[in-house]
């Protein structure tokens, strides 16, 4: 009952800054009749020809219209469809590993950037497959930059935006879209930026193109450059990627499963088929279904002191369809009746509950106890950012020799360390 009173007080309503009150007094109302008239005043708001003055007050209106009828209307989900054509692709990958993924990319020409690579592509089924790098994006078509204000940023790409979804998706727009802005930006000035912006594009492709934040096909992602123009990027939620859905569970320290992938690639020269794996420190698991997608292995065991990570474990392994065998356990009391072939693991870091010298005892022990657990000649693919604590480890047991050691993290000096046990 109380619609009716509410919009007719928003009909007459000459103060700006006041219209958008009567608007979000309705949300928690029954107001799907008022579905047309609310579409209705949308179009004339859209329809309106905006100063800097009026900008602001159209933004707030329009936004919370817009707010009230996606809540009340169900969108159909697009279909990408963009295989069969030349596309331009950025994967973002580890900065110091990038050429294991530039290695797997069947492209002649590939171009190297900071954070990873940019190519075009007819084969993007086989591009997606790879599983060393971190995320896929697209740029924009017919733009590499664009200005900083947010009305002309939006004005801008927006039309190029909506003809690059419709050309690579199957059915008709809104597409539903999300900001994401990459930048050094005050929070309040980056709300408020991200707010224009988004008004801006609405406006321009005539509410083709809609922000909805909680059910989004495609981010919009802007990074800022050093001459303060913006780099505008596509992630397209519609184009899924299935590489990692077997990673159902994660505790907090669990290390993200394209460095797992990136690790296990770095780790392929010296991998056997078939072998007997050991990761003692294991986690949820993560880079033993690594391992297993790599090459073939047959048993994998996995130990972990925390029980939450080794029921969580054994969940992903189920969902990855990879038989691994989990033990709540101290890698100090673990008893084995034969000798594995590797041994591969996150080591554990200082931090919260565990001083350097613990560590270093941990290390030293695990070294101690790799002729319990591995053959003569067996390999040994061990990641960390204590690498002091390594070095130390490799000084005291002569029985290990360095194979290779690849940076992985300058910032903080992580490596993955090959290793043979010489026996």
């Amino acid at each position: 009952d109380l619609v009716p009173v509410l919009l007719n007080a928003y009909r007459k309503e000459d103060t700006l800054f006041v219209k958008s009150s009567y608007l979000k007094a309705i949300e928690n109302c029954e107001y799907e009749r008022e579905i047309p008239y609310l579409k209705e005043r949308l179009s004339e708001l859209d329809a309106m020809e905006l100063s800097e003055e009026n900008r602001k007050h159209y933004r707030e209106e329009a936004g919370i219209l817009n707010q009230l009828i996606l809540k009340k209307e169900k969108r159909k989900k697009h279909k990408f469809d963009g295989y069969d054509r030349r596309i331009e692709v950025i994967l973002l990958t580890n900065r110091e590993q990038r050429m294991i993924v530039r290695n797997q990319i069947k492209e002649e020409k590939v171009t190297l950037l900071a954070g990873g690579l940019r190519f075009f592509t007819y084969d993007l089924e086989n591009v997606q497959a790879i599983r060393t790098y971190r995320e896929m994006l697209f740029p924009v078509e017919g733009v590499r930059k664009t200005q900083n204000a947010p009305w002309e940023a939006g004005g801008e790409l927006a039309p190029l935006i909506l003809k690059q979804l419709q050309s690579l998706h199957e059915g008709q727009a809104p597409f539903a879209f999300r900001i994401e802005l990459k930048t050094a930006m005050p929070p309040e000035k980056k709300a408020d930026w991200v707010k224009n912006f988004s008004a801006a594009v609405e406006k321009e492709t005539g509410r083709l193109l809609v922000n909805d934040p909680s059910n989004y096909e495609v981010e919009i992602r802007l990074i800022e450059g050093k001459d303060r123009t913006w780099i505008p990027l596509l992630k397209l939620f519609t184009l899924p990627d299935e590489r990692f859905s077997y990673r159902k569970e994660v505790v907090a320290s669990s290390m993200a499963p394209d460095k797992a992938a990136l690790l296990v690639e770095l780790a392929a020269p010296w991998l056997k088929e078939g072998a007997q794996v050991l990761d003692p420190f294991c986690g949820v698991g993560t880079l033993l279904v690594e391992r297993a997608k790599k090459m073939p292995a047959d048993p994998l065991y996995g130990l972990d002191i925390f029980e939450e990570a080794i029921i969580k474990a054994r969940t992903n392994s189920e969902a990855a369809g990879i038989p691994i065998h989990y033990i709540n356990r101290d890698m100090s009391d673990f008893r084995h009746d034969y000798l594995f072939d590797e041994i591969i693991s996150d080591l554990p870091l200082t931090g919260k509950g565990r001083d350097p010298w613990k560590l270093k005892e941990l290390y030293h022990k695990l070294f101690e106890r790799t002729p319990e657990f591995l053959k003569k000649g067996g390999m040994l693919f061990l990641y960390t950012s204590e690498t002091g604590i390594m070095e130390n480890c490799l000084k005291e047991h002569r029985e290990m020799s360095k194979i290779q050691e690849f940076l992985i993290q300058e910032k903080n000096d992580s490596r993955f360390y090959v290793l043979q046990y010489k026996g």
